[in-house]
């Protein structure tokens, strides 16, 4: 009986293993299927490895604790993205239009012009990406070629979304009645999707 019972449990961990291993998965920039978007997420930097959760409202929809990406399939129309890390939690909301690929990075954006003793002022923030952002784009384009996406097994979705409910509320009804009228959020529209021709 105990022999059987340790069978299943490596069974269990393999399984997992393959379905968690983003080799397994062919990497570059895919198209949603019919009536949906598609959303990377992407994480440039290491930032001393701290484990960030994706959600999408109110659902958990992945994690990435290194230098890699989330590839989300969704449905068009008004969204709301956000992270959830020992630190603040970051919010975005967009507008997606049925076909597009959007491009999302958790990172580091300089705010303000400047001065002659330095850059502006920089904070890690949940943003979008388009080809225009340069530096930015090219290295998350760079990622998502050289790599598959990280793929979190459905049964950690479910669990992660019954263990994070109650912390998963408490945030956003703080969004909704607060920070989304302090403006504590960046915005992402329809016409951000990346075009075709700078996905190769």
């Amino acid at each position: 009986m105990i022999g059987k019972m340790k069978i299943k449990i490596l069974l269990i961990i393999l399984v997992s293993i393959f379905y968690s291993n983003s080799s397994l998965f062919p990497q570059g920039f895919l198209p949603p299927p019919k009536g949906k978007a598609v959303v990377y997420f992407v994480r440039n930097k290491y930032y001393y490895g701290i484990p960030i959760s994706y959600i999408h409202n109110n659902n958990y929809i992945g994690e990435l604790k290194g230098r890699d990406y989330l590839r989300y399939e969704c449905d068009t129309g008004e969204q709301l993205f956000w992270t959830y890390t020992i630190h603040k939690p970051l919010f975005i909301r967009a507008e997606l239009k049925e076909g597009g690929t959007y491009l999302v990075n958790y990172g580091t954006s300089v705010h303000g012009p400047g001065t002659f003793l330095g850059p502006g002022k920089a904070e890690i923030e949940l943003f979008p990406v388009t080809p225009y952002s340069k530096d930015v784009f090219e290295e998350s384009k760079k990622l998502i070629h050289k790599k598959a996406p990280v793929v979190v097994p459905r049964d950690t979705i479910v669990l992660m979304n019954k263990t994070m409910k109650k912390e998963i509320n408490k945030t956003l009804e703080k969004f909704n009645s607060q920070w989304q009228h302090e403006g504590k959020f960046r915005q992402m529209t329809r016409d951000m999707a990346i075009p075709t021709e700078f996905m190769k």
